[in-house]
């Protein structure tokens, strides 16, 4: 089969039904250039932000691939994707000054993460400062940490390597698939699967 020869909305519809990495990458490289393009002019997003944006938008759509109607604008759908995974970012950045969850922040989506179901939104009084708060802080970080490596044991070994370079040890995308000697786009996958199979995993549903 010649994805060359498909255009861009069978190759989407054939990676749902399929989920073929290789029509995947034939659409991810027409794609991408115009995706980053979208988020730095018409969503403004900054030079140090557009890598991580792009990687959480990539991550919506293997993840939404199969919502994809072949009767609507392709551009508009991924455009769509793209606001709406912005605009979440922004908002949990906002929230992050407000004091709320500041784990992993990368979200796929809107939906619950399994991150923020280990750490609460905790609206505390900054005009007197505790000195135990910083320490409580740290022990219950270390603690979360702790339960998260305990549940990505339950992954595939591949998984759990992808989320353990890119989340816990903040090494950049283009670099971990260059060193798992991958393509970005499966990368993508990876996170986006093994962090499908983690929120199950912390809700206690696997």
């Amino acid at each position: 089969m010649s994805f060359e020869t498909m255009d861009d909305g069978q190759l989407l519809q054939h990676f749902a039904q399929t989920r073929d990495e290789a029509a995947f990458t034939v659409f991810y490289s027409r794609r991408n250039f115009e995706l980053r393009g979208f988020l730095t002019t018409i969503c403004h997003v900054g030079f140090e932000d557009i890598d991580d944006v792009v990687q959480s938008v990539w991550e919506r759509i293997i993840q939404k691939a199969h919502l994809y109607d072949p009767g609507q604008s392709l551009k508009n759908w991924i455009n769509n994707v793209a606001r709406s995974v912005n605009t979440n970012l922004w908002r949990q950045s906002n929230a992050n000054h407000r004091g709320g969850p500041d784990f992993f922040q990368r979200p796929l989506d809107g939906e619950n993460h399994f991150e923020t179901t280990l750490i609460n939104d905790r609206r505390i009084d900054r005009s007197t400062p505790d000195p135990s708060a910083r320490m409580v802080h740290t022990e219950e970080r270390h603690e979360q940490l702790q339960q998260i490596r305990a549940a990505m044991e339950h992954l595939t070994e591949a998984q759990r390597e992808a989320i353990d370079l890119v989340y816990l040890e903040g090494i950049s995308t283009d670099r971990v698939a260059k060193r798992l000697e991958i393509s970005r786009p499966m990368l993508f996958k990876r996170l986006s699967r093994g962090r499908n199979s983690l929120r199950r995993i912390l809700a206690g549903t696997h």
